[in-house]
């Protein structure tokens, strides 16, 4: 017959049979749907209904997975219809030759959209038969978040619930994306204090950590006039005083998908660049770029200095006796 475009190199497609098999499952209360590929077809070897909860059926995956390779579809509980499943690609380290292996990652996307791409409400690749416990699961929703986009409607809907709730709770799961050479060799050149100013920006087409701008400080203000007003931007810069900051800004009206990609990415590049020696004083998060200003840079590294110093308004009545403007921190 003929094979759609979509079925990349493999060509291999879910038959109509299937797909009605499939489209059944979830009313027939099956919570363990599998199908391999045998000769060149998808075939369904395993429908296992639900015995218990989502949590206490998950133990069923690794009776259905050992040493060969697999699609599984695991039934989610919550929602009757349409039902949700947790759509896994497994495929062991050892067992499976190399041609299945490509075999199993080329046709996956094909299986996903023939069976309906809606029905997946996340996803897992797993090569070890440790990896399918319900633990290592929430672990992976934290971390991950479904890889494979599904539809863009659908993808822009999930990052805006999902970015609502990062915003709300910083989330402790955090993905690095790798970084360009560019913005490697940049933030080098700032541990070894050649530059002041290094912004970087999320690719999110390419997935990557891009370089904006090198460069020395000029002022506060100034490296402010440098900054989108309507993107987030990570960036490190270094004061006259030698002292290092990580700013991290965010303003209101950026895209909700980009704040929660750089709310995701922010503790990973922490880490990354502290490896290359760089380790801030401060790490500020700001959503207004009016508030990016010398003297809020100051007052926040030497909140005591500023505070005996300046504004009269919080400090009038302690200041009598005070060493003031002199205090060590």
């Amino acid at each position: 017959g003929k094979h759609s475009t979509m079925a990349c190199a493999s060509g291999i497609k879910v038959s109509p049979e299937l797909q009605q098999s499939f489209s059944k499952a979830a009313e027939a209360g099956v919570r363990l749907f599998k199908l391999q590929i045998q000769d060149e077809n998808l075939v369904e070897v395993a429908s296992v209904p639900a015995v218990g909860s989502e949590k206490e059926d998950f133990s069923m995956l690794q009776e259905h997975c050992k040493s060969e390779a697999a699609y599984v579809c695991f039934r989610l509980d919550g929602q009757p219809a349409p039902a949700e499943w947790l759509f896994i690609l497994y495929v062991p380290d050892f067992g499976p030759t190399i041609r299945e292996k490509m075999l199993y990652a080329s046709t996956r996307e094909t299986v996903k959209k023939d069976l309906g791409f809606s029905f997946f409400k996340d996803e897992l690749h797993l090569n070890t038969q440790d990896e399918l416990t319900y633990e290592s699961y929430q672990a992976k929703l934290t971390h991950d978040q479904a890889e494979a986009p599904v539809t863009a409607d659908e993808v822009a809907l999930k990052e805006e619930a999902r970015a609502e709730r990062d915003m709300s709770k910083q989330s402790t799961a955090s993905v690095m994306f790798p970084m360009s050479d560019e913005a490697h060799s940049a933030l080098v050149k700032l541990a070894a204090k050649e530059i002041e100013v290094v912004q970087l920006r999320l690719d999110v087409k390419d997935e990557r950590i891009e370089l904006t701008e090198s460069a020395q400080l000029g002022s506060v203000e100034e490296l402010r006039g440098r900054l989108p007003p309507d993107e987030p931007r990570f960036v490190y810069f270094r004061l006259a005083d030698d002292k290092l900051v990580f700013l991290y800004t965010c303003p209101e009206n950026s895209p909700v998908k980009l704040k929660m990609l750089y709310s995701t990415c922010k503790s990973a590049l922490v880490d990354a660049s502290a490896h290359l020696g760089i380790s801030p004083a401060k790490s500020l998060e700001l959503r207004d770029l009016e508030d990016l200003t010398t003297a809020y840079i100051n007052e926040e590294l030497n909140p005591q200095a500023a505070e005996a110093a300046a504004a009269p308004t919080i400090t009038k009545a302690a200041r009598p006796g005070r060493p003031g403007g002199r205090r060590l921190i």
